[in-house]
């Protein structure tokens, strides 16, 4: 069974127990819960105090050691809040909702908007050329219409009248 004492020397104690970790105990400030075999067994430290001081002091330098990063800790905890609640209060928070959503959505539109630009792009494209091409072809035919008449029509014009001679010189 555990019991409950207060501790007349803490310091001691408390070294006494780091150094036998076969002896359970846990401290809650001046209360110190030991097993009852502790002070009287052989193997406690009671007898020797001299020897236990090194220890205890090593004992202390780590209970500060925590006592320090546990506080420096809290005191990290506590700026975040401050500065958190400051720019809360001053709007810079409000902004910087609005500059993330801002963000999102620009990176969302021009994930949607980029491909189709680049769709619409290439549609333009597509049509620009075909048009040309048609217009191109519509040249084309035109031309090759037009030197056919220019062509075609004196060469049967000469055609005709050659065979008109021929035959107008058969017949005589």
């Amino acid at each position: 069974m555990y019991i409950t004492r207060i501790s007349q020397d803490l310091n001691a104690d408390l070294a006494c127990l780091s150094s036998k970790p076969e002896l359970a105990g846990q401290t809650t400030g001046q209360v110190l819960i030991i097993r009852p075999d502790l002070r009287s067994s052989s193997s406690s430290c009671s007898s020797s105090r001299s020897s236990s001081s090194s220890s205890s002091s090593s004992s202390s330098i780590v209970v500060i050691v925590v006592v320090v990063g546990v506080l420096s800790a809290a005191l990290v905890v506590v700026v975040i809040v401050i500065v958190v609640v400051a720019a809360a209060a001053v709007g810079v928070l409000v902004v910087v909702v609005v500059v993330v959503i801002v963000i999102v959505v620009a990176a969302t539109a021009a994930a949607v908007v980029v491909p189709l630009v680049v769709v619409v792009v290439v549609v333009v494209v597509v049509v620009v050329v075909v048009v040309v091409a048609e217009v191109v072809v519509v040249v084309i035919v035109v031309a090759a219409t037009a030197t056919a008449a220019v062509v075609v029509v004196p060469l049967v014009v000469v055609v005709v009248v050659v065979a008109a001679v021929v035959v107008v010189m058969v017949i005589a």
